[in-house]
C-alpha cells in the first residue's frame, strides 16, 4: 500500500468450517473480496454463480508465464475453457501415523495391523475399528 497508495488491502480470516458458506453468501450478496483462496473443487460451482473473472486476457496482457504451472493443475482452475483461477499448490493430502503405537501392546491391545504404505479407506476403517 506504500507503493500503490490508491490500493487498500484488508486481510480477513475465517475458520475452515464457515469459509465456503461465507464465500457463497458473499457472492450472492455481491460483497466478494477482489482476491480470495478457493479450491478447484469449487471452481465450477462459483464460476456458474458468476463469481470469477476470466483471467486469460489479464494473464496474456501482463505476460504471466504459465509454463511453470502443471497443465493438469491449470485445467482444474478453468471453466468452459477459460482460466478463472490459478492454483497455489497441488492440494496434496498426507496421512501420518505413529508406528510405535502399533508395536506397543499397551497402546494397541487389539493388535491392529500396521497400515500398508498406500492404505485404502477400507483398510483404515478396519484398523480404526479393531
Amino acid at each position: 500500500m506504500k507503493v500503490n497508495t490508491d490500493i487498500k488491502v484488508k486481510l480477513e480470516g475465517k475458520d475452515w468450517g464457515s469459509y465456503w458458506d461465507g464465500l457463497t453468501a458473499n457472492a450472492a450478496g455481491g460483497t466478494l473480496p477482489d482476491v480470495f483462496k478457493t479450491s478447484y473443487a469449487y471452481v465450477e460451482k462459483y464460476a456458474e454463480l458468476g463469481i470469477f473473472k476470466e483471467l486469460d486476457g489479464l494473464l496474456a496482457e501482463n505476460q504471466f508465464d504459465l509454463n511453470n504451472v502443471d497443465k493438469s493443475l491449470l485445467g482444474l482452475h478453468q471453466y468452459q475453457g477459460k482460466q478463472v483461477s490459478l492454483p497455489i499448490d497441488a492440494n496434496v493430502i498426507v496421512w501420518y501415523y505413529n508406528k510405535a503405537i502399533f508395536e506397543n501392546e499397551a497402546t494397541n491391545p487389539h493388535k491392529a495391523p500396521v497400515p500398508s504404505l498406500e492404505p485404502t479407506w477400507d483398510e483404515i476403517t478396519d484398523i480404526a475399528t479393531s
